[in-house]
């Protein structure tokens, strides 16, 4: 070894001569690809910052963190592995997350981001690392089913959140997936999604359950007359909806089981947020309908009956049920219809999308809905509310030509006669 570079001189025992605080030396260590070892004395010990290639890069090194000692803004780089970090930081900082949220997070950490970065120590991750592995998990080979977009930022939020908080807590001084780029989010550009169902549709799949005698067919129908997920639906009680009035208060779903051993239970919805709105007669009808009918398996059930969460749509001895059921039993309708792109979730962008061909505000669908904001709503059915805006375009177009003459004569009969107009 080769004493570097100091400036107090002295016995090695001489407590009058060790270094202070923030004085570092240089050491040469033969047989490593970077030589040069940087020592510091940092909070009354002396420390490794680093190896580096040159003398004068260590020498940097110590300038720049005997700066931020003096500054109060140093922060020890962490020796932690990501893989125990992050097993930390979701028993320990994930308490305020949606439990799905939660079993999401432990199954992106455990099959994606440990597998390519467990064994990295926190100091030893860098942007560059961050951006290789997003990448990586984007281009997967092609045994392997390619990752959605949505799939990806939610693995890179999982990593990002972890890294965040160890900023805070002081374990990292930056976090290295800052500024990371990530493909399209294709939660943003939906409308490639969207597949409504048409009326001639609506008509077939109702009938083909009426003819398999489905017993979910009530939660397809009111599907289609409120635009409620399916997690909303089955998550819907009795005390949240005013059968006199059809005031609706979607303030909870029902949750997934996402792992062995899970269960469903009451939580709050996708967004968080609580919305109220009035459903028509008709869907009011329906529930009545549904009412009679769970009173009747509540008097067959007798001592079986188990009704603990007070929910609309439940099985015959009150107990909830499970999505995949609904999901299974409604493609097999689709298949049977050859409508093999369609999926359950299609009769809410329905709702959705007769709502807007109907004349209801944005706005409004948007709030019915549960969607964060307007212009989210307009993101996903852009394709639709461009087609409205093309049908008002050609519609004020009669109306110029009908004011300041010329003109298609069938366009202005189509405009004023209503007949024509239907």
């Amino acid at each position: 070894l080769i004493r570097g570079e100091h400036t107090r001189m002295g016995k090695k025992n001489d407590k009058s001569t060790r270094r202070g605080n923030g004085e570092g030396s240089i050491m040469k260590v033969e047989g490593r690809k970077k030589p040069y070892r940087a020592r510091m004395r940092i909070d009354g010990k002396m420390k490794t910052i680093g190896y580096f290639d040159t003398k004068e890069e260590a020498r940097k090194e110590i300038r720049r963190v005997a700066t931020e000692i003096d500054n109060n803004t140093y922060v020890e780089p962490s020796k932690l592995r990501l893989s125990d970090w992050l097993a930390i930081w979701i028993e320990d900082y994930c308490t305020n997350l949606k439990h799905g949220t939660e079993v999401l997070y432990r199954g992106y950490a455990k099959n994606h981001i440990i597998p390519a970065l467990g064994s990295k120590r926190l100091n030893d991750l860098t942007p560059d690392t961050i951006q290789r592995f997003v990448n990586r998990i984007q281009r997967r080979s092609g045994k392997e089913k390619p990752l959605a977009a949505k799939t990806i930022k939610n693995i890179f939020d999982c990593l990002n959140g972890a890294l965040e908080q160890a900023v805070a807590i002081k374990y990292l001084k930056d976090n290295p997936a800052a500024g990371c780029k990530l493909p399209i989010n294709d939660d943003e550009v939906l409308d490639a999604d969207v597949k409504p169902f048409n009326d001639a549709d609506v008509h077939r799949i109702l009938a083909e359950a009426l003819r398999r005698d489905d017993r979910f067919t009530t939660i397809y129908r009111f599907a289609l007359g409120t635009g409620m997920r399916l997690s909303e639906i089955i998550g819907l009680s009795w005390d949240k909806v005013d059968l006199e009035t059809g005031i609706t208060k979607v303030e909870q779903q029902l949750t997934m089981q996402r792992e062995k051993g899970d269960v469903r239970r009451i939580a709050a919805t996708k967004s968080r947020n609580h919305r109220t709105f009035k459903i028509p007669p008709s869907v009011v009808d329906l529930l009545k309908e549904q009412q009679a009918t769970q009173q009747e398996n509540k008097r067959l059930a007798g001592e079986l009956w188990d009704h603990e969460y007070n929910l609309i749509f439940t099985d015959e001895i009150g107990h909830t049920l499970p999505h995949s059921s609904i999901e299974h039993r409604f493609r097999r309708i689709l298949d049977s219809l050859g409508m093999y792109e369609h999926c359950f979730h299609d009769l809410r962008h329905t709702f959705a999308v007769k709502m807007l061909r109907l004349g209801v505000d944005v706005k409004s669908v948007s709030k019915i809905l549960g969607h964060r904001d307007a212009a989210f709503t307009l993101r996903v059915y852009c394709d639709f509310t461009a087609d409205m805006r093309d049908a008002a375009a050609e519609k004020m177009q009669v109306i110029m030509d009908m004011s300041y003459g010329g003109g298609n004569q069938a366009k202005k009969d189509a405009y004023t006669n209503p007949h024509l107009n239907s």
